[in-house]
């Protein structure tokens, strides 16, 4: 056998001059086979040597043979008979009977190809010999055997599978003595070759292992992928439709076996595969070695993914459904992966039903189980929406409808309202099963639907009785309550629970069982109630529970609700450094494609983080994310809590056009019977106070007390509204009452909540003489530096400044408005900033204002060590303080402060810059 190399067509053109043209005194064979798979070249070495012959006088008839006609008896023969000389008589006609080649036949056939009008020598080519009917390859037995020598030869093609092992080409090739030519792959050297034609020798070099490597060393495949590299498409559609030739090329079999495998995925499955294309093993091995051959694929996965798009693409859509049933089918029944039969069942054509309803419906669900257990959401909503379609009764049905409204809510909430309604009814009926009632239940109150809410959750409690699983359910109901009285307490009315009780959670507890999935829900809810209502009082423990809660609880759409509530409990606490860290982590754990909804809350939640820590323009900027990851409609009544933190940073920063603009945005009206509506009035009223609108301010913090103590959640740390109206009240000279309304504020605080107070002091201390303000003050910096407040602080400092001003003690004074100053600039306190600059600043002795920061290249001068020091002495601290600040002595402080005087040119203490190091002054 001659195999590739230059030698297969030097083997090839002697075999035609010395077995045709009677060349030389060596016998030859009269038979030549160019072997190798569809697209190695064969049918153009083919046509090579036809022309050869031509040249030299030989008379050439050729035919190519073809799946499709193979069952046409002398189909082949009829095709070589065209091509002979005519002698202008009348042919005789091919027999009708599909039996053996009569005799006479036979011998016509060697008289008409051997004969005077044949011409002396005659050369027969086949191409794709493997799909030559049976007919005519025996008559070309035949002429072989009977004909003269040097006058007659035949060159056949043939792809790897040459038929069965009673093929008539089998025994055509077995029975003489044949010529074999095979053409194999090319290698990665002969691919740099082919493509050095067209590309500068570096890039074909670097490209061959690419393309050989996609296409197997097809040289069809090669070229079409050069071909697509040309132009700039990697791969495309000439690559696709030259491994569709190949496929076809190789036979009916060899395209079933693609289809087979591109349907299952490309796995090797050789007994499925045989099974769902109507082929036994060996036939299915043989199909799929073709395949290998063909550079189609590589083991029995598809060597480049075009390819199987390819061949889905060129699938009937008749025969796709077929197969895709029967595959789902085998995998099922063959025990394979719920999500590989679920691949199968939703690429189906669902006009027609399985037969088998039940498998059906049991393995879409676990295929969504497992996805959702991948976090593909998307898939898992896809199986879902065709179970559906599938379910074997109406619980079934309502209970994938719940868990679809369920998906839809976390992905694409502003579509989400409707499908919840749609269940409201059943819900009531008590046709859906507990746990889905419940989560109902908290989707009806994102959408405002606060009504509906309670009416499902009353019929709740009688199925608890009925269910082997009361206990766990039992949990999730006295969670779901406390959700309810902490975020929706105007639901409770009807919902048979009062805000202000607090349920007994050992009972409970006692009565969960060790399966209980988690019970993080019910600890959230129970501590997040315990600082909201001041009847209860937090416990002991509610900061560490909120912590343990956050740190040991995965985020899914499922935990959200409860992460969320313990970080508002920590928030509440003041315990605002471990709530930012918190809801970092969780931050970093959720992908906006895949839960777009928990994006959006959890960073609303880092908004009024930062808040409440005083970072204006990191909240604002916050607060402005989260409000463009969902649209408005999808927010429901949660809109409240961006929008709140969003008007009260932006007038904090003396930016008022921007918080109107966000008071303009419209927002549910059941948003003003949640929690949600505290905060965003509490902000409006913020605005208001900042621009003057004084009666407007108290009108607003008075309706927030309202409706605080009608709920029962009169905490101060949720919406000190008896601090704004304080304030509102001073602003409108009334002192009595502002005094009588803080007083009152300072005796609900817990003792945790040192912001809560350092606030509350802050503003009772402008109601004292300056002698008292001093002690209220420094208390309220104390209080306020601890928790991290910088906008708060910066608003303390800068009074207590003024204060020591008034007394006569200017120096001093003076250094506290700098430390001020430099609070309200790092904070975005803009306004704030401007108001403070003057006097902070200090004048010159010419009366000009003295500048703040240094030339860059200055300040980059100073060490690490030097920065330090002379952040803390531009904020006020003494060498004293700073030595025991940063753990040095008094003379190491003066020898860095000198050389700090001399690198930055300037000459006393009151000269330092404030923007050095800003974060290090303010935390030490």
């Amino acid at each position: 056998m001659v195999r590739n190399g230059s030698s297969r067509s030097t083997g090839l053109h002697a075999f035609l001059e010395g077995g045709l043209l009677g060349v030389g005194d060596d016998p030859w064979p009269r038979i030549a086979s160019i072997d190798g798979a569809a697209g190695t070249g064969k049918t153009t070495l083919l046509c090579e040597l036809t022309e050869h012959a031509a040249e030299r006088g030989c008379t050439v008839v050729g035919a190519v043979a073809s799946p499709a006609e193979q069952s046409l008896p002398y189909e082949v023969l009829e095709q070589l008979r065209q091509g002979l000389p005519g002698d202008g008589g009348p042919r005789p006609r091919w027999p009708d009977s599909d039996g053996p080649v009569p005799p006479q036949v036979l011998e016509e056939v060697r008289r008409e190809f051997t004969g005077p009008a044949a011409g002396r020598r005659l050369l027969i080519t086949v191409d794709d010999a493997q799909f030559a009917d049976r007919h005519s390859l025996r008559c070309l037995l035949h002429l072989v055997r009977h004909s003269p020598a040097n006058t007659l030869a035949v060159i056949l093609t043939r792809g790897d599978r040459a038929g069965g092992p009673d093929s008539p080409l089998d025994e055509l090739l077995a029975d003489e003595d044949v010529l074999e030519v095979r053409l194999d792959p090319l290698t990665v050297e002969e691919v740099a070759r082919v493509l050095t034609g067209q590309l500068p020798a570096a890039d074909a070099r670097r490209l061959a292992p690419v393309l050989h490597e996609a296409g197997g060393g097809n040289p069809l495949l090669v070229k079409a992928l050069l071909a697509d590299h040309l132009t700039h498409q990697a791969p495309g559609e000439t690559f696709r439709q030259a491994a569709l030739r190949c496929i076809h090329r190789s036979g009916d079999e060899a395209l079933a076996a693609a289809r087979g495998l591109a349907l299952l995925g490309g796995a090797d499955g050789t007994p499925h595969l045989g099974a769902l294309v109507g082929l036994d093993d060996r036939r299915a091995r043989g199909a799929v070695a073709a395949l290998r051959v063909a550079g189609i694929l590589k083991g029995s996965r598809f060597r480049h993914e075009a390819v199987l798009s390819a061949v889905l693409d060129d699938l009937p859509a008749e025969e796709g459904t077929r197969l895709r049933r029967r595959a789902a089918e085998l995998l099922h029944h063959g025990g394979a992966d719920p999500m590989r039969v679920a691949d199968q069942l939703l690429g189906l054509d669902h006009t027609e039903r399985p037969a088998d309803q039940d498998w059906v419906y049991r393995v879409l669900q676990e295929a969504a189980h497992r996805a959702l257990v991948r976090d593909d959401i998307h898939y898992a909503m896809r199986c879902l929406q065709l179970a559906e379609r599938h379910c074997p009764n109406e619980a079934a049905r309502l209970a994938v409808k719940s868990v679809l409204a369920h998906l839809t809510w976390s992905m694409r909430p502003a579509a989400a309202p409707q499908q919840l309604r749609s269940l409201t009814e059943p819900a009531c009926d008590g046709l859906l099963p507990p746990d889905y009632t419940l989560r109902l239940v908290t989707q009806l109150m994102w959408y405002g639907h606060l009504d509906d809410a309670a009416a499902v959750f009353r019929g709740i409690s009688s199925c608890l009785d009925e269910d082997d699983d009361a206990p766990r359910l039992d949990a999730e109901l006295q969670a779901t309550r406390l959700l309810m009285a902490a975020t929706y307490p105007g639901a409770l009315d009807g919902a048979g629970q009062p805000p202000s009780a607090c349920p007994d959670p050992e009972p409970v507890a006692g009565r969960i069982p060790d399966r209980a999935p988690d019970t993080s829900g019910l600890t959230a809810f129970r501590e997040l109630t315990s600082v909201l209502v001041p009847t209860c009082g937090p416990g002991p423990g509610s900061v560490s529970d909120a912590e343990q809660v956050l740190q040991s609880t995965r985020l899914t759409d499922h935990s959200l609700e409860p992460l969320r509530a313990a970080l508002l409990t920590l928030v509440l606490h003041d315990r605002l450094d471990a709530a930012a860290r918190a809801c970092d982590r969780l931050l970093g754990q959720v992908s906006g494609e895949h839960a777009p909804t928990t994006l959006a809350v959890l960073t609303a939640m880092r908004g009024l983080i930062s808040l409440r820590r005083g970072r204006l323009t990191e909240a604002a900027g916050l607060a402005e994310s989260a409000l463009r990851q969902l649209p408005p409609r999808a927010w429901g009544v949660g809109i409240g809590l961006p929008l709140a933190v969003l008007v009260e940073a932006r007038s904090h920063m003396g930016e008022y056009e921007a918080a109107a603009d966000a008071l303009d945005q419209p927002v549910p009206d059941a948003m003003y019977r949640t929690r949600f509506a505290l905060g965003f009035i509490y902000a409006r009223g913020r605005f208001h106070l900042a621009t003057g609108r004084h009666h407007a301010a108290l009108a607003d913090f008075l309706e927030c007390g309202r409706l605080m103590a009608e709920w029962g959640l009169d905490c101060p740390a949720l919406a000190p509204w008896r601090l704004g109206a304080a304030e509102a009240w001073l602003r409108l000279d009334q002192r009595e009452r502002a005094v009588a309304l803080l007083d009152e504020h300072l005796e609900r605080v817990y003792p945790a909540q040192d912001r809560t107070r350092g606030q509350a002091l802050r503003v009772l201390a402008s109601t004292r003489p300056a002698v008292e303000q001093v002690e209220l003050l420094e208390t309220a910096v104390e209080l306020l530096r601890g928790t991290d407040d910088w906008y708060t602080l910066a608003l303390a400092t800068a009074d207590l400044g003024r204060a020591h001003k008034r007394l006569g003690d200017r120096a001093k004074g003076r250094v506290l408005m700098r430390r001020a100053l430099c609070l309200a600039g790092s904070c975005g306190a803009h306004e704030l900033f401007q108001a403070l600059q003057p006097s902070a600043a200090g004048s010159a002795a010419d009366g000009s204002v003295r500048p703040l920061r240094p030339a860059p290249a200055a300040e980059g001068a100073l060490t690490a060590a030097e920065r330090r020091v002379a952040a803390l002495a531009a904020h006020g601290h003494t060498n004293r303080e700073i030595a025991d600040k940063l753990f040095i002595t008094v003379s190491t402080v003066e020898q860095h402060l000198t050389r700090v005087y001399r690198k930055i040119n300037i000459s006393q203490r009151q000269d330092l810059p404030t923007s050095l190091d800003s974060h290090v002054a303010h935390s030490a």
